[in-house]
């Protein structure tokens, strides 16, 4: 869960679904209205309504229900900056890496921030995601969700983690437990062995199968 609270308070993260195609997510403000085509709908409306709640329109017939955020909800009504990975993939990704609650991982191409949303549940506040993207603006812009989402244990930064002799700041020597790599993963891995410890989980996605000639080799160094 991205909100562990039963009712709506103001500033709250909000999943309005409105039907099995549309969904969209709001912050709680006072004096907002959320419009669509089912009628209109006051936040001061939506405050101490439980998670759930199917919630009228003030001026029509139509409703929506508020739905708790979650990884997952959150996956299906994001802004897309990028091309982005859905549940499905989300979840044999954390399955492959073996997160467990308190580790430590490298994500290598923030994007939009879906597979940021599931990574940083699987680690836990007692774990930490260190998320990295090279467009300086879709970095801030996920920084600013990861802030607005409430998501202490994600560190978002502007770099290009690909480049030769990059240094991960704030990293300690041999920290990190995994790896998800969205740049070629034959570069990341060299450029991020000194980071993680041994044995360290590495997974990477690309549509292009002659990356895996670079990548294995890489792995068994």
């Amino acid at each position: 869960m991205l909100n562990p609270n039963p009712t709506v308070s103001l500033g709250d993260l909000v999943i309005v679904y409105e039907d099995y195609k549309t969904m969209k997510h709001v912050y709680v403000k006072s004096g907002a209205v959320y419009h669509n085509n089912f009628g209109s709908f006051k936040h001061d409306d939506m405050v101490g309504r439980p998670f759930g709640h199917k919630m009228a329109a003030h001026n029509g017939h139509g409703f929506v229900h508020l739905l708790q955020p979650t990884a997952e909800l959150w996956t299906a009504s994001l802004s897309h900056r990028t091309q982005i990975l859905y549940i499905a993939d989300i979840s044999m990704i954390c399955l492959q890496l073996e997160l467990l609650p308190g580790h430590r991982v490298i994500e290598a191409g923030t994007g939009s921030g879906s597979l940021s949303h599931g990574l940083a549940r699987s680690v836990g506040p007692a774990g930490h995601l260190f998320t990295y993207e090279f467009n300086e603006a879709r970095a801030l812009a996920a920084a600013g969700e990861f802030a607005d989402n409430k998501l202490a244990q994600v560190t978002c930064r502007h770099a290009d983690v690909c480049t030769e002799g990059y240094v991960y700041p704030g990293l300690e020597h041999a920290s990190i437990d995994a790896v998800s790599s969205a740049p070629p993963p034959h570069v990341l891995c060299m450029c991020c062995a000194c980071a993680v410890h041994v044995p360290c989980m590495c997974c990477a996605y690309y549509c292009a199968h002659h990356n895996c000639a670079y990548t294995v080799p890489t792995l068994c160094r």
